[in-house]
């Protein structure tokens, strides 16, 4: 994915909320694993390092964590189809939260191509300070 697409995607999710108000009470579901790796890889990618034994998946400016375990889960599980994923990314002071079903994002894509959907991620930032801690 490049940097050009994954601003293609960001920018798909401002139209898509409305949907997601509707099925989603916290209007929020989660990306799947290997999107998360994708987005990571984009941004990061001289600094990614993978560590499987702690909470977070990766350490740097991106961190990923379980929302349903307080200590986290390895992505490399047998049982991570359990895990709701969620991707805790820095932007300037704050940590903002992204979150897409893993059966949502084709729609996305698909619309995305489309040219029929505009996103900002502001809409998402949330202060995450006290539920993660960014190196």
């Amino acid at each position: 994915m490049t940097k050009t697409e994954l601003k293609t995607f960001f920018n798909s999710w401002k139209k898509v909320k409305e949907i997601y108000r509707k099925y989603c009470p916290e209007n929020r579901t989660h990306f799947p694993e290997p999107l998360q790796k994708e987005i990571i890889k984009s941004f990061y990618d001289t600094s990614l390092k993978i560590d499987n034994s702690g909470s977070y998946d990766f350490v740097g400016n991106v961190e990923l964590k379980s929302s349903t375990t307080v200590n986290g889960c390895n992505p490399f599980s047998p049982n991570q189809h359990n895990c709701s994923r969620i991707l805790y990314m820095e932007i300037t002071d704050h940590i903002t939260v992204y979150d897409i079903a893993v059966s949502d994002v084709s729609i996305i894509n698909a619309r995305a191509l489309n040219n029929d959907i505009n996103i900002t991620l502001g809409d998402y930032k949330t202060n995450a300070i006290k539920t993660v801690e960014v190196i």
